[in-house]
């Protein structure tokens, strides 16, 4: 649970600047992860932006440092877990496995796959980026026998 107290309790809207703002990011470093910090700044530059834009009661925003973030673990299945794994799943479950390790598609995207998006053809399917999490559109290159 994040306290505000500490840091922004008794001040204005109109007193909350970069500087601040700077010094209660450096004070929640302190003791937590990088992405806990972010996660207060991001609740932080929420509200000031809802003050903002929402409710008219500042003129702008000061600008809200976050700390980069490390890039996450990447891990991938042994050869072992993989074929674990699809041993244990009922055989529609275990297609559908097969066919998200085979192509790195989320579970959303598999599922929610339209024969529009397929091009067996051309051996290729793609996810448009409002169908992505990243919001990036993504093209597959489907190779079978």
């Amino acid at each position: 649970m994040f306290d505000f107290q500490p840091l922004l309790g008794g001040k204005d809207l109109i007193d909350i600047n970069r500087a601040l703002l700077d010094q209660v990011k450096a004070v929640r470093a302190k003791g937590f992860s990088t992405a806990t910090a972010n996660r207060y700044m991001a609740l932080v530059r929420t509200i000031l932006r809802k003050a903002c834009n929402e409710w008219e009661w500042l003129d702008r925003v000061p600008k809200v440092g976050m700390f980069h973030d490390a890039e996450g673990r990447i891990r991938s299945l042994s050869r072992d877990e993989y074929e674990r794994l699809i041993s244990q799943l009922p055989s529609h479950l275990a297609d559908m496995a097969q066919f998200s390790v085979a192509t790195g598609l989320r579970q959303a995207n598999v599922t929610g796959l339209k024969w529009k998006q397929i091009s067996l053809e051309r051996r290729h399917l793609w996810v448009s980026a409002t169908d992505h999490k990243n919001g990036r559109s993504q093209h597959v290159a489907l190779w079978f026998r």
